[in-house]
């Protein structure tokens, strides 16, 4: 063992007693690109805030959100209309503006973006057309540094995304009868891409720790596999070029395929054989950090043709037949001549042909 494979060794051994996180699976607002826009989460936020819309979760939102800052939510109507991007006198625009004839509400929400916002404006636009004193509300994705809250701030109740959520998800099921059940999975999504965001900035701090250390290394390991990867691509593609000049019927397709989101190290060389325009007949030879195996499988057949065990019998393959696709006994070495593993491949496809030209253009189940 050379000094550099001990080191990948020592680097992966670490790497293994880092804790194991849990990969967090996509949101549909994540997939559509706009997992921490402000704007995105007021225009949802506000949907749901107005007790008038087709949610029909009637005041369930509002009175959370009350709830959260530590006010009773049976001192206030239950009636709320919603706006977004309320303009103000001196120009700006508030986030989400809830208004009836008795009380506004007015709020700041904060996702990434700093506290920088002129909050005695937005106060004093909440104070119009009502006699109550409005509510305002901070809403953000982590808690506000005291040192950052701004002149204004004495006015607003400060609550984050996760305190008033989980009082969302302890009032809802006093609503959930009544509730528009095609909205609910969108509310849920809303809550997971939220949950995401505050995950994603608590960072792996122990593999962060982990690269500060071995960064070069890291990189140097990294760049080994990419560069294997690669190597197994070659291999196929020339196993590729050899089987085409080898196989007698060029009814055939080959190609190379791997899954590029998967994770393992592996390359298959795939032969599609059409014996007539009806069925395809799929080899899929394999190869891994073992070697090489290889399936046998009816990719299609449009006329109900082909039965594979029986075909397999009379062609005399060897191996096992689970779940629809047969696996040859035969392997070959990591290390095997391509020559010798293209000669195997091309044998199994003129094998199929040749039965299939003693079936006169069909293979009969």
């Amino acid at each position: 063992m050379t000094n550099k494979t001990q080191s990948y060794e020592i680097l992966l051994k670490e790497f293994n007693n880092l804790p194991k996180k849990t990969p967090r699976d996509e949101s549909f607002i994540s997939i559509c690109g706009f997992p921490s826009r402000e704007k995105v989460s007021s225009n949802i936020l506000a949907f749901f805030l107005d007790t008038h819309r087709e949610h029909n979760l009637k005041n369930l939102f509002v009175k959370s959100l009350l709830e959260s800052v530590g006010l009773n939510a049976n001192d206030y109507p239950e009636d709320f209309e919603s706006e977004t991007e309320v303009y103000t006198k001196n120009g700006k625009y508030i986030d989400l503006f809830l208004r009836n004839e008795r009380i506004n509400i007015v709020i700041e929400n904060k996702i990434y973006a700093e506290l920088y916002n002129e909050l005695t404006d937005y106060y004093e636009k909440a104070l119009e057309e009502v006699e109550e004193k409005p509510i305002g509300i901070v809403l953000s994705l982590f808690p506000i540094d005291e040192s950052k809250k701004k002149e204004g701030s004495e006015k607003f109740n400060f609550v984050t995304y996760q305190d008033f959520f989980n009082k969302v998800k302890e009032n809802i099921w006093n609503y959930l009868e009544k509730a528009n059940q095609k909205y609910i999975p969108f509310l849920l999504d809303y809550f997971y891409n939220i949950e995401n965001l505050e995950r994603g900035e608590n960072m792996d701090k122990e593999f962060l720790e982990f690269l500060r250390e071995h960064e070069k290394l890291s990189l140097e390991f990294t760049g080994k596999i990419e560069e294997f990867r690669k190597n197994l691509r070659d291999i196929v593609k020339n196993v590729g070029q050899l089987i085409e000049d080898k196989i007698e019927d060029k009814n055939v397709k080959i190609w190379a395929a791997r899954d590029r989101n998967s994770q393992e190290l592996f390359d298959i060389a795939v032969v599609d054989y059409y014996p007539n325009k009806d069925i395809d007949i799929a080899l899929d030879s394999r190869l891994t950090l073992n070697g090489w195996e290889f399936v046998l499988f009816i990719r299609s057949d449009k006329s109900n043709q082909v039965n594979l065990d029986d075909y397999i019998k009379q062609v005399g393959l060897k191996g096992k037949l689970e779940n629809g696709r047969f696996k040859f006994d035969k392997t070959f070495d990591f290390d095997a001549k391509i020559e010798d593993v293209s000669d195997f491949i091309a044998s199994i496809i003129n094998c199929l042909g040749k039965k299939h030209v003693e079936n006169s253009g069909e293979i009969n189940g």
